[in-house]
């Protein structure tokens, strides 16, 4: 995961000096606090963040002044952040004084290798005949079937792995309902995906043969191909399909921009 962090100081007086970065949070305590609901369905957001640095270096009253996207846990995801701030006190006529700062945190998940791969994705082209033999592999194989059972539990593994959080349920479950069903809309298309993967990888006469191989000769010929077919490509076209489609049905009823108003940046 990713923070990133600027400041900007309250004004100060005339041959005063702002307070100075000495330590931000690290990506370990982003993850922890990193809202569960946004993070299943893969939002960014922003939060700015007024403290008052007092005499130590610590920030103190910290308050969210405004949170984007709202109502989704970042502003007290960026609470929880404000005790690993340090700084440098500011000083006023070379003594030590209190000042405001003001803190936009970007909160960003790491970028995921599938989706670039996803989004690059695409099947080697096929004939009408080679799709509809591919598809009868596809049922002869039951690979539609393995990959969606596949999909479920990773989803699932997903959805459970914070569940010690104790944030909004409502919120959370939204979120998961939304994930949940877009991967049954993934999973509805994802036989014709991999009928066009296969579609590309052979010809007719060997996906004639595919469908009447027994299951050893099967997996070793599709094992051989593996690079055509390409496996991961399709995986990872299926992760993007489902994000996308999850972020989507969340955000239908919400606003889930992540830009701060001009005043607050």
């Amino acid at each position: 995961m990713h923070l990133v962090i600027s400041v900007w100081l309250a004004t100060a007086a005339q041959g005063a000096v702002s307070p100075q970065w000495v330590k931000q949070p690290n990506a370990e305590l982003m993850q922890e606090f990193y809202p569960v609901a946004a993070e299943l369905v893969r939002l960014p957001g922003r939060v700015s963040l007024r403290c008052e640095v007092n005499l130590d270096g610590k920030g103190e009253a910290c308050a969210v002044a405004q949170e984007a996207p709202p109502g989704l846990g970042f502003g007290a995801a960026a609470t929880h952040l404000a005790p690993a701030f340090r700084f440098k006190p500011g000083r006023a006529d070379g003594k030590p004084v209190r000042a405001e700062v003001v803190i936009p945190i970007r909160f960003a998940l790491p970028d995921d290798p599938k989706d670039a791969a996803g989004k690059a994705y695409a099947p080697r082209p096929s004939t009408a005949r080679q799709q509809a033999l591919a598809r009868r592999l596809v049922e002869r194989g039951g690979y539609a079937a393995k990959m969606a059972d596949d999909l479920r539990a990773g989803v699932e593994k997903q959805i459970h792995a914070r569940d010690e959080m104790r944030e909004d349920p409502a919120l959370r479950a939204e979120a998961a309902a939304a994930l949940r069903r877009a991967a049954e809309t993934v999973i509805a298309g994802m036989g014709d995906m991999v009928a066009l993967a296969l579609a590309g990888a052979f010809s007719d006469a060997e996906l004639e043969a595919l469908i009447a191989a027994p299951d050893p000769e099967l997996k070793r010929k599709l094992e051989a191909r593996r690079r055509r077919i390409d496996p991961d490509g399709v995986v990872a076209a299926l992760y993007v399909r489902m994000t996308e489609a999850a972020r989507g049905r969340f955000c239908a009823a919400r606003d889930c921009s992540d830009a701060l108003s001009a005043a607050a940046r």
